[in-house]
Protein backbone atom coordinates (compact mmCIF):
# COMPACT_ATOMS: atom_id res chain seq x y z
CA UNK A 1 0.00 0.00 0.00
CA UNK A 2 1.22 3.48 -0.69
CA UNK A 3 1.14 6.10 1.96
CA UNK A 4 1.71 9.87 0.82
CA UNK A 5 5.11 10.35 1.72
CA UNK A 6 6.08 10.82 -2.01
CA UNK A 7 7.15 14.09 -3.32
CA UNK A 8 4.71 16.53 -5.45
CA UNK A 9 6.58 16.18 -8.47
CA UNK A 10 5.29 15.04 -11.82
CA UNK A 11 1.43 15.47 -10.97
CA UNK A 12 -0.73 16.60 -13.96
CA UNK A 13 -3.96 16.38 -13.12
CA UNK A 14 -6.17 18.41 -10.75
CA UNK A 15 -7.56 16.57 -7.27
CA UNK A 16 -5.93 15.74 -4.41
CA UNK A 17 -3.46 13.03 -3.55
CA UNK A 18 -5.57 11.68 -0.67
CA UNK A 19 -8.96 10.88 -3.54
CA UNK A 20 -6.58 7.83 -4.22
CA UNK A 21 -8.58 6.49 -0.97
CA UNK A 22 -11.65 4.39 -0.86
CA UNK A 23 -13.69 5.90 -3.40
CA UNK A 24 -12.17 9.18 -3.85
CA UNK A 25 -12.77 12.87 -2.08
CA UNK A 26 -16.55 12.65 -0.89
CA UNK A 27 -18.40 16.27 -2.12
CA UNK A 28 -20.37 18.09 0.80
CA UNK A 29 -23.22 18.16 -1.43
CA UNK A 30 -24.22 22.05 -0.68
CA UNK A 31 -24.51 25.04 -2.63
CA UNK A 32 -24.19 29.04 -1.85
CA UNK A 33 -27.15 28.59 0.15
CA UNK A 34 -25.97 26.49 3.28
CA UNK A 35 -22.34 25.87 2.01
CA UNK A 36 -22.17 29.58 3.05
CA UNK A 37 -23.84 28.45 6.37
CA UNK A 38 -20.80 26.07 7.35
CA UNK A 39 -22.68 23.01 5.72
CA UNK A 40 -25.80 23.26 7.60
CA UNK A 41 -28.27 20.85 5.64
CA UNK A 42 -30.02 17.87 8.71
CA UNK A 43 -31.92 20.37 10.68
CA UNK A 44 -32.84 23.49 8.57
CA UNK A 45 -35.93 24.16 6.36
CA UNK A 46 -36.27 26.38 3.52
CA UNK A 47 -39.00 26.71 0.28
CA UNK A 48 -35.49 27.89 -1.58
CA UNK A 49 -33.30 24.66 -0.76
CA UNK A 50 -33.84 21.48 -2.44
CA UNK A 51 -31.71 19.68 0.24
CA UNK A 52 -31.29 16.22 -0.72
CA UNK A 53 -29.21 15.41 2.53
CA UNK A 54 -32.46 15.01 4.82
CA UNK A 55 -35.23 14.34 2.27
CA UNK A 56 -37.98 15.29 4.84
CA UNK A 57 -37.07 19.13 4.58
CA UNK A 58 -39.12 18.73 0.71
CA UNK A 59 -42.18 19.20 2.51
CA UNK A 60 -40.74 23.03 3.34
CA UNK A 61 -41.66 23.87 -0.47
CA UNK A 62 -44.78 26.68 -0.59
CA UNK A 63 -47.91 25.65 -1.76
CA UNK A 64 -48.28 25.33 -5.71
CA UNK A 65 -44.46 26.46 -6.00
CA UNK A 66 -41.63 24.19 -8.07
CA UNK A 67 -38.36 25.05 -7.06
CA UNK A 68 -35.51 24.49 -9.64
CA UNK A 69 -32.26 25.22 -8.42
CA UNK A 70 -29.03 25.23 -10.82
CA UNK A 71 -25.27 25.58 -9.25
CA UNK A 72 -21.95 25.68 -9.78
CA UNK A 73 -18.78 25.29 -7.44
CA UNK A 74 -14.82 25.31 -7.85
CA UNK A 75 -11.24 25.65 -5.74
CA UNK A 76 -7.84 26.48 -5.68
CA UNK A 77 -5.93 24.36 -3.95
CA UNK A 78 -2.27 24.54 -2.49
CA UNK A 79 -0.98 21.23 -1.53
CA UNK A 80 2.66 21.12 0.64
CA UNK A 81 5.11 18.14 1.25
CA UNK A 82 7.96 19.30 3.00
CA UNK A 83 9.48 21.87 1.41
CA UNK A 84 7.71 21.44 -1.97
CA UNK A 85 4.18 22.85 -3.16
CA UNK A 86 2.00 22.78 -5.74
CA UNK A 87 -1.16 24.76 -7.34
CA UNK A 88 -4.29 23.25 -8.38
CA UNK A 89 -7.90 24.02 -8.98
CA UNK A 90 -11.46 22.80 -10.62
CA UNK A 91 -14.51 24.30 -11.57
CA UNK A 92 -17.85 21.59 -11.77
CA UNK A 93 -21.33 21.30 -11.61
CA UNK A 94 -22.29 21.25 -7.88
CA UNK A 95 -26.08 20.67 -8.12
CA UNK A 96 -29.44 20.61 -10.47
CA UNK A 97 -32.54 19.85 -8.51
CA UNK A 98 -36.40 20.06 -9.03
CA UNK A 99 -38.71 19.89 -5.99
CA UNK A 100 -42.75 20.46 -5.93
CA UNK A 101 -45.22 19.91 -3.11
CA UNK A 102 -47.93 17.27 -4.68
CA UNK A 103 -50.46 18.00 -2.69
CA UNK A 104 -51.07 19.54 0.93
CA UNK A 105 -49.22 16.81 2.73
CA UNK A 106 -46.37 15.36 -0.28
CA UNK A 107 -44.18 16.74 -1.97
CA UNK A 108 -41.06 15.36 -4.11
CA UNK A 109 -37.83 16.56 -5.52
CA UNK A 110 -35.16 15.01 -8.02
CA UNK A 111 -31.93 15.77 -9.26
CA UNK A 112 -28.59 15.19 -10.19
CA UNK A 113 -25.30 15.84 -8.11
CA UNK A 114 -21.77 14.70 -7.89
CA UNK A 115 -20.75 12.35 -5.03
CA UNK A 116 -17.10 11.91 -5.22
CA UNK A 117 -14.31 12.88 -7.40
CA UNK A 118 -10.21 10.85 -8.02
CA UNK A 119 -7.93 12.96 -9.26
CA UNK A 120 -4.05 12.60 -8.58
CA UNK A 121 -0.39 11.76 -10.22
CA UNK A 122 2.38 10.88 -8.09
CA UNK A 123 5.74 10.27 -9.31
CA UNK A 124 7.92 8.12 -6.57
CA UNK A 125 11.72 7.52 -8.32
CA UNK A 126 13.13 3.91 -5.92
CA UNK A 127 16.07 2.37 -6.16
CA UNK A 128 16.84 -1.58 -5.79
CA UNK A 129 19.89 -3.21 -5.19
CA UNK A 130 19.14 -6.11 -7.81
CA UNK A 131 17.61 -4.13 -10.75
CA UNK A 132 19.04 -0.26 -10.27
CA UNK A 133 16.95 2.68 -10.69
CA UNK A 134 13.30 2.51 -10.98
CA UNK A 135 9.98 5.38 -11.24
CA UNK A 136 6.45 4.33 -10.33
CA UNK A 137 3.91 6.35 -11.38
CA UNK A 138 0.45 6.42 -9.81
CA UNK A 139 -2.55 7.99 -11.42
CA UNK A 140 -5.91 8.25 -11.19
CA UNK A 141 -9.73 10.05 -12.42
CA UNK A 142 -13.13 10.16 -12.76
CA UNK A 143 -16.03 10.14 -10.06
CA UNK A 144 -19.23 9.04 -9.30
CA UNK A 145 -22.49 10.67 -9.15
CA UNK A 146 -25.81 10.75 -8.13
CA UNK A 147 -29.29 11.02 -9.32
CA UNK A 148 -32.13 11.25 -6.51
CA UNK A 149 -35.77 11.08 -6.76
CA UNK A 150 -37.18 11.48 -2.94
CA UNK A 151 -40.68 12.04 -1.52
CA UNK A 152 -41.74 13.56 1.99
CA UNK A 153 -44.78 13.49 3.62
CA UNK A 154 -46.50 15.38 6.49
CA UNK A 155 -47.58 13.19 8.96
CA UNK A 156 -48.62 16.84 11.02
CA UNK A 157 -48.02 20.45 10.62
CA UNK A 158 -44.54 19.60 12.46
CA UNK A 159 -43.49 16.20 11.68
CA UNK A 160 -42.68 15.17 8.52
CA UNK A 161 -41.00 12.60 7.48
CA UNK A 162 -39.17 11.58 3.83
CA UNK A 163 -37.23 9.32 1.60
CA UNK A 164 -34.65 9.46 -1.25
CA UNK A 165 -33.84 6.60 -3.80
CA UNK A 166 -30.38 7.09 -5.43
CA UNK A 167 -28.68 5.83 -8.49
CA UNK A 168 -25.34 5.89 -7.95
CA UNK A 169 -23.27 5.57 -11.50
CA UNK A 170 -19.51 6.65 -12.76
CA UNK A 171 -15.71 5.10 -13.32
CA UNK A 172 -12.87 5.35 -11.27
CA UNK A 173 -9.73 4.41 -13.34
CA UNK A 174 -6.27 3.92 -11.63
CA UNK A 175 -3.07 3.30 -13.45
CA UNK A 176 0.68 2.69 -12.66
CA UNK A 177 3.77 2.65 -14.41
CA UNK A 178 7.07 1.43 -13.38
CA UNK A 179 9.86 2.81 -15.68
CA UNK A 180 13.40 1.04 -15.03
CA UNK A 181 16.69 3.27 -15.54
CA UNK A 182 18.32 -0.02 -17.25
CA UNK A 183 17.57 -1.39 -20.62
CA UNK A 184 18.02 -4.50 -19.76
CA UNK A 185 14.39 -4.84 -17.90
CA UNK A 186 11.15 -4.34 -19.84
CA UNK A 187 8.78 -1.42 -18.00
CA UNK A 188 5.48 -2.42 -16.61
CA UNK A 189 1.78 -1.11 -17.40
CA UNK A 190 -1.10 -2.10 -15.40
CA UNK A 191 -4.93 0.36 -15.51
CA UNK A 192 -7.74 -0.59 -13.16
CA UNK A 193 -11.29 0.31 -14.44
CA UNK A 194 -14.25 0.36 -11.78
CA UNK A 195 -17.86 0.96 -13.45
CA UNK A 196 -20.50 1.72 -10.90
CA UNK A 197 -24.03 1.37 -11.50
CA UNK A 198 -26.39 0.36 -8.58
CA UNK A 199 -28.89 2.00 -6.01
CA UNK A 200 -28.96 3.60 -2.38
CA UNK A 201 -31.36 4.36 -0.15
CA UNK A 202 -31.59 7.29 2.40
CA UNK A 203 -34.17 8.94 5.11
CA UNK A 204 -34.89 11.89 7.13
CA UNK A 205 -37.60 13.00 9.75
CA UNK A 206 -37.79 16.80 10.75
CA UNK A 207 -39.69 18.22 13.74
CA UNK A 208 -40.55 21.74 14.13
CA UNK A 209 -41.88 23.62 17.15
CA UNK A 210 -43.37 26.56 17.56
CA UNK A 211 -41.76 28.81 20.42
CA UNK A 212 -43.40 31.79 19.39
CA UNK A 213 -46.19 31.30 16.67
CA UNK A 214 -46.91 35.25 16.37
CA UNK A 215 -43.17 35.83 15.51
CA UNK A 216 -43.07 33.05 13.26
CA UNK A 217 -40.14 31.77 16.04
CA UNK A 218 -39.42 27.92 15.80
CA UNK A 219 -37.08 25.40 16.68
CA UNK A 220 -36.51 22.57 13.68
CA UNK A 221 -34.89 19.10 14.73
CA UNK A 222 -33.73 16.84 11.94
CA UNK A 223 -32.13 12.95 11.44
CA UNK A 224 -30.98 11.36 8.33
CA UNK A 225 -29.51 7.79 8.10
CA UNK A 226 -27.98 6.51 4.73
CA UNK A 227 -28.44 2.90 4.63
CA UNK A 228 -25.31 0.88 4.06
CA UNK A 229 -24.93 -0.38 0.25
CA UNK A 230 -22.99 -2.39 -1.33
CA UNK A 231 -22.55 -0.86 -4.48
CA UNK A 232 -22.41 -2.90 -6.94
CA UNK A 233 -19.71 -2.53 -10.39
CA UNK A 234 -17.68 -4.30 -13.10
CA UNK A 235 -13.77 -4.12 -13.07
CA UNK A 236 -11.27 -4.06 -16.08
CA UNK A 237 -7.71 -4.79 -15.46
CA UNK A 238 -4.82 -4.55 -17.69
CA UNK A 239 -1.51 -5.25 -16.96
CA UNK A 240 1.34 -5.40 -19.97
CA UNK A 241 4.92 -4.81 -20.21
CA UNK A 242 6.34 -2.13 -22.39
CA UNK A 243 9.44 -0.22 -24.17
CA UNK A 244 9.40 3.40 -24.85
CA UNK A 245 10.09 4.63 -28.52
CA UNK A 246 12.49 7.05 -29.40
CA UNK A 247 9.55 9.71 -29.76
CA UNK A 248 8.92 8.63 -25.89
CA UNK A 249 5.74 6.59 -26.99
CA UNK A 250 4.65 3.33 -25.14
CA UNK A 251 5.10 0.79 -27.16
CA UNK A 252 3.44 -2.80 -25.60
CA UNK A 253 5.57 -5.87 -26.08
CA UNK A 254 3.30 -8.66 -23.54
CA UNK A 255 0.52 -8.68 -21.70
CA UNK A 256 1.05 -10.22 -18.44
CA UNK A 257 -2.44 -9.90 -16.88
CA UNK A 258 -6.01 -9.14 -18.74
CA UNK A 259 -9.38 -9.75 -17.36
CA UNK A 260 -12.50 -7.99 -17.97
CA UNK A 261 -16.26 -7.78 -16.97
CA UNK A 262 -15.07 -9.14 -13.03
CA UNK A 263 -18.18 -8.41 -10.95
CA UNK A 264 -18.01 -6.81 -7.40
CA UNK A 265 -19.08 -4.52 -4.87
CA UNK A 266 -17.92 -1.73 -2.51
CA UNK A 267 -19.39 -1.40 0.42
CA UNK A 268 -20.70 1.96 1.89
CA UNK A 269 -20.86 1.76 5.26
CA UNK A 270 -23.86 3.74 7.73
CA UNK A 271 -24.29 7.49 7.86
CA UNK A 272 -26.03 8.71 10.45
CA UNK A 273 -26.59 13.10 11.12
CA UNK A 274 -28.40 15.46 12.97
CA UNK A 275 -29.32 18.68 12.62
CA UNK A 276 -31.03 21.58 15.17
CA UNK A 277 -32.05 25.06 14.43
CA UNK A 278 -33.82 27.76 15.72
CA UNK A 279 -35.00 30.24 12.93
CA UNK A 280 -37.56 33.48 12.94
CA UNK A 281 -39.49 33.48 9.61
CA UNK A 282 -36.79 34.52 7.12
CA UNK A 283 -35.49 37.20 9.53
CA UNK A 284 -32.47 35.07 10.98
CA UNK A 285 -31.42 31.47 11.45
CA UNK A 286 -28.89 29.56 13.55
CA UNK A 287 -27.92 25.72 13.02
CA UNK A 288 -25.94 22.79 14.38
CA UNK A 289 -25.35 19.93 12.69
CA UNK A 290 -23.48 16.62 13.66
CA UNK A 291 -22.90 13.62 11.70
CA UNK A 292 -21.03 9.94 11.97
CA UNK A 293 -19.95 7.26 9.57
CA UNK A 294 -17.62 4.31 10.60
CA UNK A 295 -15.50 3.63 7.34
CA UNK A 296 -13.51 0.64 8.89
CA UNK A 297 -15.63 -1.46 7.43
CA UNK A 298 -15.02 0.18 3.80
CA UNK A 299 -14.41 -2.78 1.18
CA UNK A 300 -13.65 -3.13 -2.21
CA UNK A 301 -13.82 -6.90 -3.66
CA UNK A 302 -13.28 -7.59 0.12
CA UNK A 303 -9.79 -5.56 0.18
CA UNK A 304 -9.63 -2.83 3.07
CA UNK A 305 -8.30 0.75 2.78
CA UNK A 306 -6.57 2.86 5.09
CA UNK A 307 -10.05 4.47 6.37
CA UNK A 308 -11.49 5.09 9.85
CA UNK A 309 -14.65 6.68 11.56
CA UNK A 310 -15.00 10.43 10.35
CA UNK A 311 -16.78 13.07 12.36
CA UNK A 312 -18.59 16.33 10.64
CA UNK A 313 -19.58 18.95 13.20
CA UNK A 314 -20.96 22.49 11.70
CA UNK A 315 -22.40 25.29 12.96
CA UNK A 316 -23.59 28.38 11.24
CA UNK A 317 -26.29 31.19 10.57
CA UNK A 318 -28.40 33.42 8.12
CA UNK A 319 -29.32 37.19 9.35
CA UNK A 320 -31.64 38.87 6.87
CA UNK A 321 -30.39 43.09 6.18
CA UNK A 322 -32.78 44.73 3.99
CA UNK A 323 -33.23 42.26 1.02
CA UNK A 324 -30.00 40.73 1.39
CA UNK A 325 -29.40 37.33 3.24
CA UNK A 326 -25.98 37.26 4.98
CA UNK A 327 -24.88 33.92 6.04
CA UNK A 328 -21.66 32.60 8.11
CA UNK A 329 -20.38 29.19 9.13
CA UNK A 330 -18.16 27.00 10.73
CA UNK A 331 -17.10 23.12 10.47
CA UNK A 332 -14.84 20.67 11.25
CA UNK A 333 -13.95 17.03 9.78
CA UNK A 334 -12.13 14.18 11.44
CA UNK A 335 -12.43 12.84 7.81
CA UNK A 336 -12.03 8.95 7.06
CA UNK A 337 -8.57 8.91 5.99
CA UNK A 338 -6.12 7.63 8.70
CA UNK A 339 -2.45 7.42 7.10
CA UNK A 340 0.41 6.65 9.20
CA UNK A 341 -1.68 6.38 12.00
CA UNK A 342 -2.68 10.13 11.55
CA UNK A 343 -6.18 10.99 11.25
CA UNK A 344 -6.77 13.42 8.34
CA UNK A 345 -8.28 16.47 9.81
CA UNK A 346 -10.31 18.95 7.98
CA UNK A 347 -11.70 22.72 8.90
CA UNK A 348 -13.34 25.63 7.13
CA UNK A 349 -14.36 29.20 7.73
CA UNK A 350 -17.22 30.34 4.96
CA UNK A 351 -19.64 33.02 4.42
CA UNK A 352 -21.67 34.78 1.67
CA UNK A 353 -24.71 36.13 0.49
CA UNK A 354 -28.39 35.34 -0.79
CA UNK A 355 -29.89 38.19 -3.26
CA UNK A 356 -33.48 37.58 -4.13
CA UNK A 357 -35.02 38.59 -7.20
CA UNK A 358 -38.34 39.78 -8.19
CA UNK A 359 -40.35 39.63 -11.33
CA UNK A 360 -43.46 38.75 -13.18
CA UNK A 361 -42.14 35.55 -14.86
CA UNK A 362 -41.58 34.23 -10.95
CA UNK A 363 -43.05 34.83 -8.27
CA UNK A 364 -39.11 35.47 -6.49
CA UNK A 365 -35.63 33.74 -7.49
CA UNK A 366 -32.59 33.94 -5.21
CA UNK A 367 -28.72 34.32 -6.70
CA UNK A 368 -27.05 32.76 -4.16
CA UNK A 369 -22.66 32.96 -3.37
CA UNK A 370 -20.74 30.70 -0.69
CA UNK A 371 -17.17 30.76 0.30
CA UNK A 372 -14.63 28.58 2.08
CA UNK A 373 -11.43 29.04 3.18
CA UNK A 374 -9.72 26.14 5.11
CA UNK A 375 -7.33 23.38 5.00
CA UNK A 376 -6.87 19.49 5.24
CA UNK A 377 -4.21 17.15 6.39
CA UNK A 378 -0.64 18.07 7.80
CA UNK A 379 2.64 17.89 6.92
CA UNK A 380 3.97 15.85 10.20
CA UNK A 381 5.61 12.50 8.74
CA UNK A 382 6.04 13.72 5.29
CA UNK A 383 2.60 14.06 4.69
CA UNK A 384 0.60 16.36 2.28
CA UNK A 385 -1.45 19.67 3.85
CA UNK A 386 -4.09 21.07 1.71
CA UNK A 387 -4.86 24.94 1.78
CA UNK A 388 -8.16 25.39 0.21
CA UNK A 389 -10.35 28.54 -0.83
CA UNK A 390 -13.51 27.29 -2.26
CA UNK A 391 -16.67 29.15 -4.38
CA UNK A 392 -20.49 28.05 -5.16
CA UNK A 393 -22.47 29.74 -6.83
CA UNK A 394 -26.83 28.81 -7.28
CA UNK A 395 -29.43 30.35 -9.04
CA UNK A 396 -32.98 29.11 -7.37
CA UNK A 397 -36.38 29.72 -8.87
CA UNK A 398 -39.51 29.55 -6.85
CA UNK A 399 -41.91 29.72 -9.49
CA UNK A 400 -45.96 29.62 -9.20
CA UNK A 401 -46.97 31.00 -12.51
CA UNK A 402 -45.94 26.86 -13.37
CA UNK A 403 -49.04 25.31 -11.67
CA UNK A 404 -51.57 28.28 -12.98
CA UNK A 405 -54.14 27.52 -15.63
CA UNK A 406 -53.70 30.59 -18.41
CA UNK A 407 -56.57 32.71 -18.76
CA UNK A 408 -57.50 33.56 -22.12
CA UNK A 409 -59.87 36.48 -23.42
Amino acid sequence: MIVLTLPLKGQSTYGSPYSRFGIGDLYQMVNGTNGAMGGLKYGIRSNFLVNPSNPASYTAFNKHHFVFDAGLGGSMVRMQSGEQSRDDGHFNLTSLTFGVPLNDRLSGAFGLVPYSSVGYAISDPSAHPDFGGYNTIFEGEGGLNRVFAGMAYNITDDLSVGMNLNYNFGALVYRQTVTFDSINFLNIYSERSRLFSDVSFDAGVHYRYFIDRERDLYAVAGLSVALPAALGLREDLLVQTFRYSGAGIMIPKDTVNYQRGERGNVKIPLHLATGFSLQRGDRWLVGLDLSLQDWSNYEAFGVKDSLSHSFQAAVGGQYKVGNLFLRGGLRYHQTYLQIHNNQLNEFGISFGVGIPVFNRAYSISMISTGFELGQRGTTADGLIREQFARIWFNITMNQERWFQRREYL
